[in-house]
């Protein structure tokens, strides 16, 4: 359910326009297959704890041969520092956990349906889980998957994403779960793909500059937003960029918070909020909006079909006229 407010509404139907041009990207965060019941960033460190003291015990050791404990290591506020003292101790282990736990899961989840369903040309994802993919191969939609953003085609890749020489591809930024070497989730990985590769913050120099973007899923916390990867270009595509705007779907109740929390994500991430109404714990407000995007995205290709009804029906009339009065040959 949309917030009604004024504003929200003009961001609102500003979206609708662009999406029926059909030039945006689509951005699905961990909150697109909640459903689905994948673990959120925080649980699945929790799992991760869980799984290194079954297979090793209490006392462990960081990468630096040093000993100490599981539950230190949860003491660390760093979820990412976390993650890569687990990874470091399971070793093998780690990868088929991460396979076994972000693998297929059959349920049709409708808001994702909808999700897809939504003129989009591609799909930028952070998450490691197949749940676009099936959802395609559901509705037997043509796309096609890049594991890692470093699986891109380089140049070639954000050429052809501006000139729509690309069938819908499925980004995976942070790796995919059949691939299970490919996922970023430690520090050391960040690094990795982050600060070591020229490649990756090219693509998304272009993307927040050249691009407009969608966000779906996003809670824009520090753990899921700024820990996985950096909007600092988003934003200042909103500062310094006339008419470039990148949009999300955010959960809001109360209206009387609306100017405020449309302010901060303007200056702090550089998008435009849609707020809608939670309603329920299945977020039932979010599936609502969704379905309302997809009705309001199509409302040309409505019209022309009504248009085209209208006049096959005039002619019919004409038609039976023209037997009725022998003029029809």
């Amino acid at each position: 359910m949309l917030l009604e407010t004024t504003t929200n509404r003009v961001a609102y139907d500003g979206l609708i326009t662009l999406l029926r041009s059909g030039s945006l990207l689509a951005f699905a965060g961990a909150g697109v297959p909640a459903a689905l019941r994948y673990p959120t960033w925080p649980v699945l460190i929790k799992l991760l704890a869980e799984k290194t003291r079954k297979d090793c015990g209490e006392k462990i050791q960081d990468p630096y041969q040093r000993e100490l404990t599981v539950t230190q290591v949860e003491g660390i506020e760093k979820l990412l520092t976390q993650a890569e003292i687990f990874k470091f101790n399971l070793k093998e282990r780690y990868f088929e956990f991460m396979q076994q736990t972000f693998g297929e899961r059959h349920e049709q989840i409708p808001s994702i349906q909808d999700l897809i369903d939504l003129p989009f040309r591609h799909f930028l994802t952070s998450n490691y889980d197949p749940a676009l993919e099936l959802a395609h191969n559901r509705a037997t939609k043509t796309h096609h998957i890049v594991h890692s953003l470093l699986d891109v085609e380089g140049g070639q890749f954000l050429l052809k994403l501006s000139e729509g020489g690309y069938e819908r591809r499925i980004v995976h930024v942070h790796g995919w779960y059949d691939r299970p070497r490919t996922i970023i989730l430690t520090e050391a990985d960040y690094g990795d793909l982050y600060d070591n590769n020229q490649k990756v913050r090219t693509f998304w120099d272009v993307i927040a500059v050249r691009e407009q973007c969608v966000f779906f899923g996003f809670s824009f916390s520090d753990e899921d937003i700024m820990e996985g990867f950096n909007l600092r270009n988003f934003n200042r595509v909103r500062r310094q960029i006339e008419g470039v705007r990148h949009y999300a779907l955010i959960a809001l109740d109360d209206a009387d918070k609306e100017p405020g929390e449309r302010v901060n994500l303007n200056l702090r991430y550089g998008v435009e909020p849609i707020f809608y109404k939670v309603i329920d714990k299945a977020y039932s407000g979010y599936s609502n909006v969704l379905r309302m995007m997809v009705r309001d995205a199509k409302p040309i290709i409505r019209e022309s079909i009504r248009r085209d009804v209208e006049l096959l029906q005039r002619m019919t009339d004409a038609n039976i006229k023209k037997r009725s009065t022998g003029d029809l040959s």
